[in-house]
């Protein structure tokens, strides 16, 4: 529940499919753990994740181009990369990984004009009107943030400063209640973030 005694948006959606990956998992029994520990890159772990939990497969069509955001299965082949021993030994590194799209980034980005929204975007974000799922301007507004850091982190490196993608995201996400960041953030209903 939240903190205003209400469940969380998609709640029972959200649920059934935690229920599915509990089945899956539970179908798989002990060749789910023997398959996941014997992955051996962070690429591989991730594809094992969408493959199998399809609902972790969060990918969009722009201009007639597949673009995988994945942002779930990236928190979460992180997650298992930073709490298992197992995992951590055979993958070594989630350097290959992304950052995570969601509504986050694109407010702290936008509210410190490193991302600049056009004034269509502007007005939409401010009235708190919903954008839709799978939407020229959300998918636009993922695919930028996730190019905004990548530029970011290519500016560190160049400062020797050498961060991972993931890592970044995770960096500049817990600046989000910084008063600078109290901008609106997009709304989109989704199950992918």
């Amino acid at each position: 529940m939240e903190s205003n005694g209400q469940l969380p948006p998609m709640f029972a959606k959200r649920f059934k499919l935690f229920q599915k990956t509990v089945r899956i998992i539970s179908c798989k029994k002990e060749k789910f753990y023997d398959e996941l520990f014997s992955l051996n890159s962070d690429e591989e772990l991730l594809n094992y994740i969408v493959n199998n939990f399809k609902y972790f497969d969060d990918k969009s069509k722009f201009k007639g181009q597949t673009v995988n955001f994945n942002k779930r299965a990236i928190l979460l082949t992180n997650d298992l990369f930073r709490l298992s021993k197992t995992i951590h030994k055979n993958i070594r590194s989630v350097d290959n990984l992304t950052g995570g799209a969601d509504y986050v980034l694109p407010r702290i980005f936008e509210a410190n004009g490193i991302l600049k929204y056009n004034d269509k975007l502007l007005r939409v974000i401010f009235s708190g009107k919903m954008i839709r799922h799978n939407s020229q301007m959300e998918i636009e507004i993922r695919a930028n943030t996730l190019y905004v850091l990548e530029l970011i982190k290519e500016q560190l490196q160049k400062r020797h400063i050498n961060v991972n993608s993931i890592e970044l995201d995770n960096i500049i996400w817990n600046t989000r209640n910084n008063k600078n960041n109290k901008r609106p953030y997009h709304h989109t209903k989704t199950i992918y973030y």
